[in-house]
């Protein structure tokens, strides 16, 4: 590694003030300049000088090609070129960590499945930029990863032209960008690096017993020897693992069930043996988690199935409890105000025209006849600044069940998990470019997308909305007078608001922006007059910007408006 230190030198107008990394291939510092802007920026310089004159060229086009790209997965290439013979970059400054140093957060430094998810979809969504540019990332690792305060990943130091000889250009294709984004996906999910050769990695579940055999089938494919038996992109790679969510969370349920009952008749044991004896933790038997698997998958069919006619029904493993939690009977001060809807088209406007009373009646078909009746608009008192997080009073006895009403099933931890399944509620994605960004789906408390938000009025869970994401349930009511009171809030980020709409069989009845105070408010529709019948409950987000606006809901409960 060469010893020249550059400190003190200007590129560019930039002089360097601090080392950040160094590495045998460059070093990287941080520089300011009086005269440029931005006034802080990074400059990695290569420590190889370019020979030929033919590397220096390709060196300099390729840096004014990158000097072009601006996509919200990357830090941006501010400048670049030669000085005293040696090729520099000078990048976007950023004070965010690295994956590697977030993913020491975790213990063992073994991430949740479902937070790798959403952060390898983000690495795959940079990566189609650049196949959509003729460019391959090629170094794709936790080091050259940043993750933002709300959990958004940049990429940095991809290759350039006549700079990187480490892998032979007919070797830089997307199938080798995914080869190493499924490495990388083996570290965040064992807590340990893949081997260099291909093929002789054990698989994830060696060191993390949490991970179901539908996760090993993956990395079985992802990691094989023979480079023609692996994922073509990481985008396939990224999809089986998500596809293989639904099954690892009933395993994990089932595993973490188990290890109590080991954990004890390891102890146990250990006071039989010597002192110099280590006793190890046994993992689980795979047969056994496997059946827990299957009777665990047929009984939430059995309790989805059977959820009207019983009045209550839990399941320990599952942790599904399928009515809504009982709620305060006492008024609270936070919700004496019904608040209107806030939002009439975009985040910045707030409605103030007359809203309705909507009567709906159902038929014997699955048609729903509207009419609306106008009545004038309430006048609403300002929303309270940071509120403590207060449940959803029952102005009047509930004769609506919704099922799930705080989204405590399925467990997941601390964690989130877009589209879950046997939730009582059907969960539906935007299908937008940003797959992470068009969701809607449950989170715990301390997952990262609650990063910047409260912790649930009841409970340890809640669902959030991202972009246009939905969720609904069809509900049994009697006829009346309803509306649907629930807490709201929505994290806080510089990419705006999430804003979004409740409906009931497609028909607006409210829309609201939460604020976003890291604690829960109490909401209300207007109220809706229905038919004896069943009528579909729906929350649709409204903000397509593309960026994680995220929105969280809980306590939804349907209450007499007569």
């Amino acid at each position: 590694m060469p010893k020249q230190d550059y400190l003190g030198r200007s590129f560019h107008n930039y002089r360097l003030s601090a080392q950040l990394a160094k590495n045998k291939h460059s070093s990287v510092y941080l520089a300011r300049s009086s005269v440029s802007t931005p006034e802080v920026a990074v400059v990695k310089i290569f420590h190889a000088p370019l020979s030929s004159l033919t590397r220096r060229q390709h060196f300099l086009q390729d840096i004014q090609v990158l000097r072009t790209f601006e996509n919200f997965h990357f830090l941006r290439i501010l400048d670049g070129g030669i000085e005293q013979g040696q090729p520099f970059l000078i990048m976007e400054h950023a004070e965010y960590d690295s994956l590697l140093t977030y993913m020491g957060r975790f213990p063992e430094k073994r991430m949740p499945l479902s937070d790798v998810v959403s952060l390898l979809e983000q690495v795959d969504e940079g990566l189609l930029f650049l196949y959509q540019q003729g460019r391959v990332h090629g170094k794709i690792k936790a080091e050259n990863i940043f993750v933002t305060a709300d959990a958004q990943i940049r990429l940095v130091d991809m290759s350039i032209a006549g700079i990187d000889a480490e892998i032979p250009d007919e070797e830089l294709t997307p199938q080798y960008d995914s080869y190493m984004v499924s490495c990388l996906a083996y570290e965040m999910l064992s807590g340990h690096t893949a081997s260099k050769k291909a093929g002789a990695s054990p698989l994830p579940s060696h060191f993390n017993e949490y991970l179901s055999p539908e996760v090993d089938q993956v990395f079985e494919k992802a990691l094989a020897t023979e480079a023609d038996d692996r994922y073509r992109s990481a985008e396939q790679f990224v999809q089986a693992l998500r596809n293989a969510l639904p099954a690892a969370m009933v395993f994990a349920a089932a595993a973490t069930e188990a290890m109590p009952r080991i954990a004890v008749a390891s102890a146990t044991q250990q006071k039989t043996t010597n002192a110099k004896t280590v006793t190890r933790t046994q993992r689980p038997r795979r047969e056994g988690s496997f059946l827990t698997l299957m009777v665990a998958v047929i009984v939430a069919l059995l309790l989805i199935g059977s959820a009207i006619a019983l009045p209550a029904l839990h399941h320990p493993l599952l942790h599904m409890t399928l009515i809504p939690k009982k709620v305060s009977d006492e008024p609270s001060p936070a919700v004496s105000q019904q608040k209107s809807p806030t939002i009439a088209g975009s985040p910045s406007s707030i409605s103030t025209t007359p809203t309705s009373v909507v009567t709906m009646t159902a038929t014997a078909t699955p048609s729903v006849t509207v009419t609306s009746t106008p009545v004038p608009t309430q006048t609403v008192a300002n929303v309270p600044q940071n509120p403590a997080p207060t449940k959803i009073p029952t102005e009047a006895p509930v004769t609506v069940v919704v099922q799930n009403a705080s989204f405590e099933a399925p467990a997941v931890g601390n964690s989130y998990v877009a589209s879950p399944q046997n939730a009582g509620w059907s969960f539906q994605s935007s299908n937008s470019f940003w797959s992470n960004n068009g969701e809607a789906g449950i989170t715990g408390n301390n997952s990262s997308l609650t990063r910047n938000a409260g912790d649930a009025p009841d409970g340890q869970q809640a669902a959030f909305l991202q972009n246009t994401g939905s969720m609904s349930q069809t509900l049994q009511f009697p006829a009346g007078t309803f509306k649907i009171t629930f807490a709201a809030e929505q994290s806080v980020n510089n990419h705006g608001n999430q804003y979004f709409q409740v409906l009931l069989d497609n028909q607006v009845i409210g829309s609201f922006t939460p604020a976003g105070s890291e604690s829960y408010e109490s909401y209300s529709t207007q109220g809706v007059t229905v038919s004896a019948g069943n009528h579909t409950l729906t929350f649709r987000g409204q903000n397509n910007s593309g960026h994680t606006c995220t929105a969280f809901v809980d306590v939804v409960a349907v209450v007499s408006a007569s």
